[in-house]
């Protein structure tokens, strides 16, 4: 257990004697209340913490080490801290990194990884990330709908995410994308990038930090719709504009605005049109539309095997019946948006319909084939723009 008397320590790791104690110089003057180590490698790093009870007390809190150096590399030494229980956070700095290598000591619990020649300030705001960030890994969802979702929530974080494609890292500031990097890239090409990764990500979310910078001037939605798009011309032998905005003519690229950027191109003139829009929605099983107070169903498309709609159509009746009832008992003077039931595989949606109040959408989705967030966007602008 850490002993409440001593402070925290920090030790930073490298063996260009320089650059350790100017690093030591100048996060010892931003943290005056830890106590700092140095070491030359990765040998004398451990015999360091051994020496002065570091793992034994849980006081080391973060590790700054860089990867190539004499004895004892980076990875070994964050393997062996690791193996010795260590449990604070890491941050690699290195002059000789790459793709595999990053996933390499982030799989080893590195939190952040700087490449050299490193601005102090750069790694000053990396260990003051490690200070006061909560880290979590985030699983069971797609990086466009946790994104989305971390927009609608007003968070401010780091999302760092990895897949054999890449690895990037995204900052928000009370729901806004404001930054973002991959490789060589920044800003909206870097968001763009990452957004068009096919592959599922890993996903570590480092919440309460963010960067000072703005390099993202688009808005989030406007940035997946065109990953979206370039993936759809990848897969038809197309290939993306040079301008990755010119087919938002018109639409604003406030970085913090709200434009409906899931508009429809054309108004949806009947039902059925609607619901064939709707099973576009990546991960449609089936949708219907049902009147609530009859129970009918209004028409359909999709289901088969994998769901009856006419079953659905009609218990789900029973639900906004429900709900509509302990509204009105509870005073809500309010109207509902619409309704989730997620399951095991599928996540069900009921959008009640403002134009015609005893109808609403059902839609039925494949969770492993969907994105929550932006099907239920989609959505709400088929319901927009169905004429009844």
């Amino acid at each position: 257990m850490t002993d409440p008397a001593r402070p925290p320590a920090i030790l930073v790791v490298d063996d260009e004697g320089l650059f350790r104690a100017t690093a030591v110089e100048k996060l010892s003057g931003l943290f005056p209340e830890y106590r700092f180590f140095e070491a030359a490698d990765g040998a004398a790093a451990l015999r360091r913490v051994e020496s002065h009870g570091l793992l034994d007390s849980g006081e080391l809190s973060v590790v700054v080490t860089d990867i190539q150096m004499p004895k004892m590399g980076g990875t070994e030494l964050l393997l062996a801290l690791q193996e010795g229980g260590f449990r604070g956070r890491s941050i690699v700095v290195t002059a000789f990194g790459d793709d595999r290598l990053e996933r390499r000591v982030r799989d080893l619990g590195a939190l952040i990884y700087l490449e050299k020649p490193l601005d102090l300030e750069d790694l000053a705001h990396a260990v003051q990330d490690a200070v006061e960030g909560a880290r979590s890994r985030v699983e069971g969802v797609t990086l466009a709908g946790f994104a989305q979702l971390l927009e609608l929530e007003g968070k401010s974080c780091r999302l760092w995410a990895s897949n054999p494609e890449g690895t990037g890292e995204l900052y928000f500031e009370n729901g806004s994308l404001r930054s973002a990097r991959t490789g060589e890239l920044t800003g909206d090409a870097a968001a763009l990038e990452i957004f068009g990764w096919r592959q599922e990500s890993r996903l570590d979310l480092l919440s309460g930090v963010t960067r000072s910078e703005r390099d993202v001037t688009s808005a989030l939605n406007l940035l997946l719709l065109e990953a979206m798009r370039r993936h759809d011309e990848e897969q038809v032998g197309g290939s993306a504009q040079e301008d990755p905005f010119a087919m938002f003519e018109g639409v604003g690229r406030d970085p913090v605005g709200t434009s409906d950027l899931m508009r429809e191109e054309k108004a949806v003139t009947s039902p059925q049109e609607a619901m064939e829009d709707a099973m576009e929605i990546e991960g449609a099983i089936g949708v219907a539309l049902v009147d609530f107070e009859s129970g009918r169903s209004l028409g359909q498309t999709g289901g088969g095997d994998a769901l009856n709609l006419e079953v659905a159509s009609a218990g789900n009746t029973e639900v906004v019946r429900a709900k509509m009832e302990t509204m009105a008992n509870l005073g809500l003077e309010d109207a509902i948006e619409d309704i989730l039931i997620t399951l095991g595989r599928q996540y069900h949606i009921i959008r009640p319909l403002k134009t015609a109040p005893s109808l609403f959408l059902y839609l039925a989705l494949e969770r492993s084939k969907s994105n929550l967030a932006m099907a239920r966007r989609q959505l709400a602008s088929i319901e927009r723009n169905l004429d009844l």
